[in-house]
């Protein structure tokens, strides 16, 4: 375990919420980033995912329709970002079993997926022909620039998302556009269900977000908010749009 000292404010005064799983989940008293703190090491959470996806990639086949149409609906909203433009570069990070770039790639579209789990890349190329690079995004040199880049569902599993949204901003083109989708720390049914919420779950889930440290973050990276996809009451999530400033 590592202690860390990862401020959106650059400021130290954590309070401490609740342990779960073991961890210590503390909040900024300053920005009201909530996180886990300290950490566990990078082999301990290698170890950890071990497999893990291998229960997913099992039931996927049973669910491909379901994952493709909502793949499908995520591409829609992206086409209505860029307008009457047909031709868009595509990276995304976290891309699983690249559902997203089958969808993309049906279009037109350039599509790249960076994945670290070799069973999911492995499947994405297999079943759809997709250009996926397996590594940590950190880690990789990646060439070209993007339209946009979509990381749904991953940057809570980060041991370091500001490093992750500064590289974003280095490989998008001008004005293009990060979008992100994470779950919504300050949902309702957070209060009401306090620790028991499902998304704390150390160390799967290390950084919990609300649209204010999201934004914030971002903005720190040289990002502009353009909005949400969504943010409806029944949603437990934020999917925010972030544009690229010149």
């Amino acid at each position: 375990m590592k202690e860390i000292n990862y401020k959106l404010c650059g400021k130290k005064d954590d309070e401490f919420l609740f342990e779960k799983n073991g961890y210590r989940i503390v909040k900024c008293k300053n920005c009201g980033l909530v996180y886990v703190n300290p950490q566990p090491e990078e082999n301990e959470i290698e170890k950890f995912y071990e497999g893990h996806q291998k229960f997913y990639i099992k039931r996927y086949p049973t669910k491909l329709k379901s994952k493709l149409r909502e793949a499908r609906r995520e591409i829609n909203r992206i086409k209505r970002i860029f307008g009457k433009q047909k031709r868009i570069n595509l990276l995304d990070i976290g891309c699983g079993c690249g559902f997203l770039l089958k969808e993309g790639k049906s279009l037109g579209w350039e599509v790249t997926g960076i994945e670290i789990c070799e069973e999911e890349v492995e499947f994405a190329i297999k079943q759809f022909g997709v250009n996926v690079i397996k590594g940590n995004f950190l880690d990789l040199n990646i060439e070209g620039k993007f339209d946009v880049i979509t990381m749904f569902d991953l940057i809570e599993h980060l041991t370091n998302p500001f490093e992750c949204f500064k590289k974003c901003y280095s490989l998008l083109k001008e004005n293009r556009f990060l979008i992100i989708a994470t779950p919504d720390v300050e949902h309702q049914n957070v209060k009401k269900e306090g620790k028991n919420w499902g998304h704390f779950k150390p160390p799967e889930h290390l950084f919990y977000f609300s649209l204010a440290t999201l934004k914030g973050m971002c903005e720190k990276a040289g990002f502009i908010y353009k909005g949400s996809f969504f943010r409806f009451p029944w949603r437990e999530g934020i999917k925010g749009v972030f544009q690229k400033s010149d």
